[in-house]
Order: structure tokens, then C-alpha cells, then sequence
């Protein structure tokens, strides 16, 4: 029901909604299933704060074994819903994910983006509080965020200690708003999918091309992150102490390879046969040695 001018689903005149008979047949089918994990598609689950609160008790009656994932608007969730997830619920069985996108009011202003900054920092981190998994996104390159902007809105989304941070990069849409008014603004974006923002009269080409990175997946002692377009993949080493996490070491470049399925066959065989030609050529550098080595022995003899 929102209108982000960035959003191609903000294009909807009306949100439509199944009925209850149906939504739960549908959820009493998994009792006959064993599913692990469920993700509801709705870009606003608790658009109707009564109709997700039945949905949700819904959940808890039929007791399944199953993790629901939901995306909310977290400032919108009332106190019933509030209650339900704090008293209620298992909350190993909720995953939620939660748009963010910026904490600049002029910004969110600028993409018609209702969102009470205060409520959503408490409600974020109360539940993050509570053990519930939260995914939280925020957008690169939205209208009058700059770098230092960016900055402090990742910086406040990160003290709500939610799970995961997702940077997503601002895409000029075709038939959004806002594509239609950034044009002639001076916003550089790619003419090809996914039309990815390069440059905006707050962000310079050089500050996204050289400074915008996501993490994209972490392990016990390093991190793997890419450049804002994908091209650039690197691991880099990390030190944890308490709740602050620092770079440790140089980053090394990573290479992705995109084959199809005889290309990846291939590429396997001729490591196979790499490795095969390293272990022969050791074994016959070892004969080679042992070889010099008895002939100085017997040149050594001969004397």
C-alpha cells in the first residue's frame, strides 16, 4: 500500500488479499509436509494489522516444525502484534525481514517513504532483543544521501543489533517515479538490467566506484565482500574483540567463474589431470635426485 518512487511494486492501485479459508488450507497442507522453511512474497506482511495477527496465531496453533519468513514494516507493527511476538510466539519459528533504506528524513521525504525513525529503531531492536532473526536492507544512492549520510544511517541500523545488513544499490526502474525525475538531475545509472546507480549529485562516480562495499558472506576468521556492481570479489581476515570487528591483514582478490555444466566438467578433469602431472613430475624430480646422487657417490668411490 506504500508509494516508494523507487519501487516498481509502488505502480499497484489496490493490495488484494486471499481469504481466511484459503490461506488456511493452505498452511494446514504443511502438517502433511515436512517443509523447513516457508517465505511469505507479500512486500508488507502486516499491511492489515488484524488479518497478520490471524495469520500469525494461525502459526502458533497448527505447531508445525516450520521457519516463516515474513517482510514488515517494522515501525508499523502495532502493539497487539508487539505482544503477540513478545508473549506468544516461538520465536525460532519467525524470521522476519524488515526495509529500512535510510534514517535521512530528507531522503526518505524525497521517495515519498512514510517512516517513523524512532519506533523503527525500537522495534528493530527489541526483537533483535528477543532472539527473532531480523534481515534489514538499506539503499545506496537514494536522493540527498551522501557518503557521510550513508554512513550514519548504516551506522544507527547496526546499533539495533539486527542479524544481517543487506546494502542494496539504488536501480533507476523503468516506469518509477523516480527514474521519470531523475532525469536531467544529474543521476548516471547503467542503460542495462539492473540499472544500477554510478553516480548522483551527492555521490560522486568515485565514491561509489572505489568505496562501496557489501560483506557477503562471513566465516569464523574472514570475510568475503564485493564491490558495489559484483566485479570485484575479495577475502579479507578479520579480529573480533567484544562487539567490535576490524579487518585484520591484506585483502586477496577472489575470480568467480560462471560455467554451464560441461565447462564446469571440464575444468574439474583438467585439475584432475594438473594434479596427476604435479605428482608425477615430484616423483620424477625425487628419481632425478636420487639419480645425481649416486652418480657422485660412485665418482666419489672411484677417486
Amino acid at each position: 500500500p506504500y508509494r516508494c518512487s523507487y519501487c516498481l511494486s509502488s505502480l499497484d492501485d489496490e493490495v488484494r488479499f486471499f481469504s481466511r479459508e484459503y490461506i488456511e488450507k493452505q498452511l494446514t497442507r504443511l502438517k502433511e509436509v515436512p517443509v523447513k522453511q516457508v517465505k511469505f512474497l507479500d512486500r508488507t506482511f502486516n499491511a492489515n494489522p488484524k488479518f497478520s495477527l490471524w495469520i500469525a496465531r494461525l502459526i502458533e496453533d497448527l505447531n508445525l516444525d516450520t521457519s516463516f519468513q515474513f517482510e514488515i514494516v517494522a515501525d508499523r507493527l502495532n502493539d497487539e502484534m508487539m505482544n503477540f511476538l513478545v508473549h506468544e510466539a516461538k520465536i525460532s519459528r519467525y524470521r522476519f525481514e524488515a526495509g529500512v533504506q535510510s534514517f535521512n528524513e530528507k531522503t526518505l521525504k524525497a521517495v515519498g517513504r512514510i517512516q517513523n525513525n524512532p519506533k523503527m529503531k525500537e522495534v528493530l531492536r527489541s526483537l533483535s532483543d528477543l532472539g527473532y532473526i531480523i534481515h534489514a536492507d538499506l539503499i545506496a544512492g537514494l536522493p540527498y544521501e551522501g557518503y557521510d549520510s550513508f554512513k550514519d544511517s548504516y551506522n544507527q541500523l547496526f546499533d539495533t543489533q539486527v542479524d544481517e545488513i543487506q546494502l542494496g544499490i539504488l536501480k533507476l526502474l523503468k516506469g518509477t517515479k523516480i527514474k521519470e525525475e531523475s532525469m536531467g538531475e544529474g543521476f548516471c545509472s547503467d542503460e542495462r538490467p539492473p540499472y544500477d546507480i554510478k553516480a548522483t549529485p551527492w555521490l560522486s562516480f568515485e565514491e561509489m566506484d572505489n568505496d562501496w562495499f557489501w560483506i557477503s558472506n562471513v566465516y569464523d576468521s574472514y570475510f568475503v565482500y564485493e564491490n558495489w556492481d559484483g566485479t570485484k570479489v575479495y577475502r579479507q581476515s578479520y579480529e573480533k574483540d567484544g562487539d567490535n570487528v576490524s579487518f585484520d591483514g591484506e585483502r586477496v582478490e577472489l575470480f568467480k567463474e560462471l560455467l554451464t555444466a560441461s565447462e564446469k566438467a571440464e575444468l574439474e578433469a583438467m585439475r584432475s589431470n594438473y594434479s596427476v602431472i604435479e605428482t608425477q613430475l615430484k616423483e620424477y624430480q625425487i628419481k632425478e635426485e636420487n639419480a645425481q646422487k649416486d652418480a657422485l657417490f660412485v665418482s666419489i668411490s672411484a677417486i
